[in-house]
């Protein structure tokens, strides 16, 4: 096992080359964007009542559980 010396630099990471800064902040952009119409267009399709639907979705009443209980 290595003795911790105090005196010693800590290690760092060395910089990746210039460029590449902005183009990982570009894909991030593009991957947000992606995800955020993704979880857009699940929302919707939940939300949005099919065409020809008789009733609305804010309309329609959750299924009332029986009162009666059965043996």
């Amino acid at each position: 096992m290595r003795p911790i010396d105090p005196n010693s630099q800590p290690w760092h990471f060395v910089p990746a080359n210039p460029g590449a800064e902005v183009r990982f902040r570009r894909w991030n952009l593009v991957i947000i964007i992606l995800l955020a119409m993704l979880v857009l267009g699940l929302f919707l399709t939940v939300v949005v009542p099919k065409p020809g639907a008789d009733t609305p979705f804010a309309s329609k009443a959750p299924a009332k559980a029986s009162t009666t209980h059965r043996p």
